[in-house]
């Protein structure tokens, strides 16, 4: 999610939020109030813009969503009824570099998109951003807060006063990012990321012993390395973040040892593209209930069938090198 701000030099700055990802539990009612409630309730006193750019199909993931139903139609026009800007992705995006946990930077590069196109279109001023994800719950303290970040002792997040320039980003563990308007740019090339070298293995900091793929974490943090500063917390100690979607094709009594062996594991005939289906950047809350509604049906995935699913599909299918297009 993204949160950003036009203001003076004398007012605090005004907040755009943008959700990005995969749907899974952000329908559930209690996650939504958490976000909102909780991690978020202080900001959400200042004048407040809220992006979402969310997936609605079945993730390639063996871990992931089957998809978002007609039947779900309704919580999810619920779950959007504050929104400013909304784009819906129906297929499968690729990932780059080897891992899997890569396909969110291509969803991250579209959130910044549409902060930024909104930006020039209204005429708006943005000084800061937070991404999260759709499917975390907050039990924890609020934002704005203060953060205990590597390299500094505390980054203080009163949005009154936290410095703009020169650009900086913060990473609250692999969950929430936090960064000014100058960083925006380099999310918009993050799919142009340098990647590790995967047959070398090397640089050693990229790689974990007894996984063969290369760390995310590391060539997300090395693309902001230009940056001035570069934070790093974490963010289940600081703000108990958990989080709550469940493994679509899961058996009951799945142990944590299972689901490690399912590391990677990807579905039988979900296919990805560099060009995925998706929906337009849509001004919702320029728009009507009515008009909401028929987006929400042109755009939600219409083969979805659960009961086949589970049984052709569910197969884990361990990845091989290659890198879906």
């Amino acid at each position: 999610m993204v949160l950003l701000g036009g203001r003076s030099s004398s007012a605090p700055p005004s907040l755009a939020v943008c959700t990005s990802g995969a749907v899974r539990s952000f329908l559930d009612p209690a996650v939504q109030a958490s976000l909102e409630h909780r991690f978020l309730s202080r900001a959400l006193d200042s004048h407040v813009l809220l992006f979402y750019h969310l997936f609605v199909g079945e993730e390639l993931s063996w871990k992931g969503q089957t998809g978002v139903t007609d039947e779900q139609l309704h919580k999810l026009e619920i779950a959007l009824s504050r929104a400013t800007v909304v784009r819906l992705q129906q297929s499968e995006n690729g990932y780059t570099c080897g891992n899997q946990a890569t396909g969110r930077w291509f969803k991250f590069e579209r959130c910044a998109d549409s902060i930024l196109n909104y930006e020039l279109q209204r005429a708006a001023t943005v000084d800061l951003a937070i991404f999260v994800r759709p499917d975390l719950l907050y039990t924890g303290r609020q934002l704005p807060g203060t953060i205990p970040a590597s390299g500094r002792s505390d980054l203080s997040l009163s949005f009154d006063a936290m410095p703009t320039d020169p650009p900086w980003l913060l990473t609250v563990g692999s969950e929430i990012l936090i960064m000014t308007y100058g960083s925006l740019p380099l999310v918009r090339n993050l799919t142009r990321a340098q990647c590790c070298n995967v047959s070398a293995r090397t640089p050693d900091k990229c790689f974990w012993p007894g996984l063969d793929e290369p760390s995310e974490t590391f060539m997300f943090r090395s693309h902001f390395s230009g940056l001035w500063r570069y934070y790093f917390t974490d963010a289940r100690k600081l703000y108990s973040v958990h989080r709550t979607g469940f493994p679509s094709c899961s058996k009951k009594g799945l142990t944590f040892r299972g689901l490690k062996a399912a590391h990677g594991a990807t579905k039988v005939g979900v296919s990805t593209s560099s060009s995925p289906e998706m929906s337009p950047e849509m001004p919702w809350s320029h728009m009507n209930s009515t008009g909401r509604r028929e987006a929400l049906l042109r755009w939600l995935p219409r083969d979805i069938n659960r009961s086949t699913q589970r049984g052709s599909r569910c197969a884990i299918v361990k990845p091989d090198r290659r890198e879906p297009g």
